[in-house]
């Protein structure tokens, strides 16, 4: 952001404080958020011939973890989602049409029953994705949207199994780079994937005023930079 951005964002958060009271009230925050807006998501990203992280021990005794490229192949799957997921069956189903990749990992409680998916993990190679903006990179990135893993499930090494496959997959088809975004609230996935090897790289930013008449986005061109340095 340049100097006289960064004076008017400046100016403009003064100028809300001056005249709100503190603490303010719920129609006030409705006005702040209308005059301005600051959106921010670290970018992290790990090369993926560094070292691997090895699956979770804890929960690959139990579980499995099949990628999913195709609405037909998800089908023949026969997976249950559970409500404690974001995802539903259907939502997969749309993400598999958009051209992404499905990472899930499964358990089986008989023979014959259906997999009920306890965690899984949405990829998509050759984009960047974040604050509501995409944009179609090099195809030898793969941009991981987010993961998600069941209360039962967490803390047992369930996330590192995911990316374990999603390395195997991105070796064996020419992909170096994996990157995501998390928002700096967002502590315990920070701390998970800073410990699977990734780094911070830099970060992106959405900045909007009056109700997003004035917008301020990150420059792709600094995105792709800084994805390049990595």
């Amino acid at each position: 952001m340049g100097l006289r951005q960064a004076g008017a964002s400046r100016f403009l958060t003064v100028s809300v404080a001056v005249f709100l009271t503190w603490p303010p009230s719920l129609w006030q925050f409705d006005l702040m958020s209308w005059l301005y807006r600051r959106r921010k998501q670290y970018i992290v990203a790990k090369a993926v011939d560094a070292v691997d992280v090895p699956p979770g021990v804890a929960a690959s005794g139990d579980a499995e973890c099949v990628l999913f490229e195709s609405v037909a192949a998800l089908r023949e799957g026969r997976v249950e989602m559970p409500p404690s997921l974001r995802d539903s069956f259907e939502d997969l189903e749309g993400r598999l049409e958009e051209g992404c990749l499905v990472f899930l990992a499964t358990r089986s409680p008989g023979l014959e029953s259906e997999k009920n998916v306890v965690g899984y993990c949405i990829c998509e190679r050759g984009v960047f994705s974040a604050l509501g903006r995409k944009r179609i990179l090099a195809a030898d990135i793969m941009f991981t949207h987010y993961i998600e893993v069941t209360p039962e499930y967490r803390g047992r090494g369930l996330a590192d199994m995911i990316r374990h496959e999603i390395e195997e997959h991105c070796r064996a088809n020419g992909i170096n780079v994996r990157c995501s975004v998390i928002a700096p609230s967002k502590i315990p996935s920070l701390k998970s994937s800073l410990r699977a090897g990734f780094k911070i790289v830099g970060s992106i930013t959405h900045v909007s005023a009056f109700n997003g008449l004035l917008v301020w986005n990150t420059p792709w061109k600094r995105i792709e930079k800084i994805l390049k340095k990595r």
